[in-house]
């Protein structure tokens, strides 16, 4: 059986951490996989499995503007993709382009934004909201070419299935790179005089910044002597400008840090360095930024959203993003009472090794394995899986 693995489009930095495990992972003997991919896709994923055949194509090497308005594959790609004949085709990224519809064809979505148009214009970006837009139209038309959805929770399925034309799908977690686990669970962490709070996501309305800025007056009203460090990229100017505002407003300016980018190993400083970790986030996929944190056993407070349920699970806090002062009272639990911090951080890192990259690889394979047989038996496809 060979599968072609189509690396293409921009991914952000936790999709490009999530496929660098993806990459190095391959479903053994029988199965051949190979990766089409630009030189600079190549770039980001040093860690491809050796038994995957790397093809490099300067047809998949796209400015911003072809790669937004662009709806097909050049015919250089479309003839190599033939010549190399697949059984399937798996779009890794996300992202997919008409001309393929010959193979039997995976998708993985990504970007629930894609799904739902009115958040979509509430990003107070215009560069944001278009590209994104753009990208969301395409999706939705390409669904209807590809054989099968792979979604990372039941609620991306579930607002998904209201909008997208699904022929087939698998729920698949992600989950957080392996990178990030620490070689054993860590008890009795003292938290320190000065509380070190972090929140990772880009600096965006469905982030909620201005939600966790809320819950620190409500802190500082409080006499909590605490920091708080966001790192996310700046994607809406308007919304990190109104966040200042509001820092300015509760005087909270040498409380908080801003940071843009950080490598994978200055996360994973970051996350070691705090006391406690926040996710504030409204419509993700998946809440695999919550189980960084729950993978380096820190203690962890999330939105009360479907996806942060279906992966934190009773291993963190929940607060209403429509009442700051919950997250706020999250904080002070885990401040006030050290046992309970330490067994919350302890049963999110436990719950964060039940599933694995690895598991999120293995169980793509299995389906797309799967299906094969199942093509292969009922005499409509010529498969050959040994």
């Amino acid at each position: 059986m060979k599968i072609a693995l189509i690396g293409s489009g921009v991914s952000s930095g936790g999709l490009v951490s999530m496929l660098s495990e993806f990459l190095s992972y391959h479903p053994g003997k029988g199965i051949e996989v190979s990766l089409f991919c630009s030189d600079e896709f190549l770039h980001q994923y040093p860690g491809i499995h050796p038994d995957i055949k790397v093809q490099l194509t300067d047809a998949l090497t796209e400015t911003k503007r072809s790669g937004l308005l662009s709806l097909s594959y050049r015919d250089v790609f479309i003839k190599q993709i033939n010549e190399y004949n697949p059984d399937v085709v798996f779009y890794i990224t996300g992202s997919s382009k008409n001309g393929l519809e010959l193979y039997n064809s995976y998708i993985v979505l990504n970007n629930q934004l894609y799904t739902n148009y009115c958040k979509i214009f509430k990003q107070r970006s215009l560069k944001v909201s278009l590209t994104t837009f753009v990208f969301a139209l395409k999706f939705r038309q390409r669904a209807k070419k590809i054989s099968h959805i792979f979604f990372s929770s039941e609620y991306s399925y579930r607002e998904s299935s209201v909008v997208l034309p699904i022929n087939d799908y698998k729920i698949v977690s992600f989950a957080c790179n392996s990178n990030f686990y620490v070689d054993k669970s860590i008890s009795g962490q003292e938290i320190k005089n000065t509380v070190e709070l972090l929140n990772i996501g880009s600096i965006i309305p469905y982030k909620n910044q201005l939600v966790v800025i809320d819950a620190l007056k409500v802190l500082k009203e409080k006499g909590i002597d605490f920091r708080l460090t966001f790192i996310g990229k700046k994607l809406s100017k308007g919304y990190y400008k109104d966040c200042i505002t509001k820092i300015k407003m509760y005087d909270l300016d040498e409380r908080i840090d801003f940071i843009e980018w950080l490598p994978q190993k200055g996360i994973i400083e970051k996350i070691d360095s705090c006391d406690i970790f926040i996710n504030s986030s409204d419509t993700d996929t998946c809440a695999t930024a919550v189980e960084e944190g729950m993978a380096r056993c820190k203690p962890v407070i999330a939105s009360d959203t479907p996806f942060n349920r279906e992966m934190v699970r009773d291993g963190g806090l929940y607060f209403s993003l429509d009442e700051p002062s919950m997250l706020a009272d999250a904080i002070i639990k885990y401040i006030n009472d050290a046992d309970f911090r330490n067994v919350m951080a302890i049963k999110g890192y436990e719950l964060s090794k039940k599933w694995t990259l690895k598991d999120t690889a293995r169980a793509y394979y299995d389906k797309i394995i799967s299906d094969a047989l199942n093509n292969k038996k009922r005499g409509s496809s010529g498969f050959s899986v040994n």
